[in-house]
């Protein structure tokens, strides 16, 4: 059996994937036998330390103040500060974890390795993407968790992220050495949801009945299907996840429950097309794969651009004038999905059209 003290940047009955993501593994590992306590920044700072708990683990919130450029903030942090880490060495001699693993770096961090250090505590950071997907791109303003991380990066025994993304990004600006990080990617195992059987899988549809009813053809196909919940704004991802869903579809498969998926390079299917254009006619010619497209708070369809060899995807009209002379600074078309767009008007949907030249 393990003790493992869990410092997630935030936990329910706050919303969010850190949130959810923290939740789960700390259920999983009292599952797998280990104990369990959850240390989670309060949201306010002046709040006072906290205790509760939720699915049967006890959570501690604690103020976890940074200082920053306001005389407030100084303050809090200096005054503040030394009775949390005092507040949290007592939690350790209570608890007495194993080690303490920070689940998405922010305060609880800078926390979390400070107190790592003080306690002689094997420490392990999971990184989440804050580095570049923070709504306030914190990690450009804040001096002190740049530093921060660094620190707890270097000082850490374990070091994982949710994506091979994540993780070159703290080699290339947060001294993590190459190689040292591990990707465990966040998800669940839709197998294992769906391991149940028939009376299993009714009390999960039936769970909040007063929500819309499972589609009649989703039943009737036995598959499992994704509900996200997310924010579509451009640090989050969440309109590229949209965006990538949208180009799996089983239009036009020709078999039943068979998807269609995009090319692995694109691009590379661009230009082994035009090879093998230019083999068979002698003729050198542009080649964009294109594919049909749905928008974020947009209705209907659109083609777009997927893969382009022979041209360029954009031109640059910037240095150009309009119509009344004044220079253009920021315009530049996207003019390959503007083809691909004007191609989609010549290629029906059933009418086996596969290419427009």
């Amino acid at each position: 059996m393990t003790r493992v003290a869990l410092l997630p940047s935030a936990y329910p009955p706050a919303l969010g994937g850190v949130e959810e993501l923290t939740r789960h593994l700390a259920l999983a590992l009292v599952d797998a036998g280990d104990e369990v306590e959850v240390w989670t920044p309060h949201g306010d700072d002046a709040e006072p330390e906290t205790v509760e708990v939720r699915d049967d683990l006890i959570v501690r919130r604690f103020p976890m103040p940074l200082p920053a450029v306001k005389w407030s903030s100084l303050y809090r942090s200096a005054t503040i500060g030394p009775r949390t880490l005092f507040s949290l060495r007592n939690a350790v001699d209570a608890f007495r974890p194993d080690a303490l693993h920070v689940v998405c770096f922010g305060p609880n961090g800078v926390y979390a390795t400070a107190l790592a250090r003080f306690a002689g505590l094997p420490l392990v950071v999971s990184l989440q993407g804050e580095t570049v997907m923070d709504d306030s791109d914190i990690f450009e303003t804040s001096r002190v968790l740049r530093r921060a991380l660094r620190r707890g990066l270097r000082a850490a025994a374990a070091v994982t992220g949710c994506s091979a993304f994540t993780l070159a990004d703290a080699e290339r600006r947060f001294g993590l050495a190459p190689g040292r990080g591990v990707v465990v990617p966040n998800g669940v195992d839709l197998d294992e949801i769906h391991s149940g059987g028939e009376d299993e899988a009714g009390d999960i549809r039936s769970t909040g009945s007063d929500g819309p009813e499972e589609p009649d053809h989703l039943r009737a196909a036995g598959r499992p299907y994704v509900l996200a919940l997310g924010r579509v704004v451009p640090k989050k991802g969440f309109d590229l996840l949209l965006e990538a869903y949208a180009g799996i579809d089983e239009s036009n498969s020709l078999e039943d429950d068979r998807a269609i998926l995009l090319p692995e390079d694109p691009d590379a299917s661009a230009m082994r097309l035009r090879t093998e254009l230019k083999r068979l006619t002698g003729v050198e010619i542009a080649v964009i794969v294109t594919d049909t497209f749905g928008r974020p708070w947009r209705d209907g369809l659109t083609e777009v651009c997927l893969g382009i060899a022979g041209m360029d995807a954009m031109l640059d009209l910037r240095g150009t004038t309009d119509l009344g002379g004044r220079e253009l600074h920021h315009t530049v078309i996207a003019i390959a999905d503007e083809l691909a767009c004007a191609a989609g008007l010549l290629m029906p949907k059933a009418g086996a059209t596969p290419a427009v030249l």
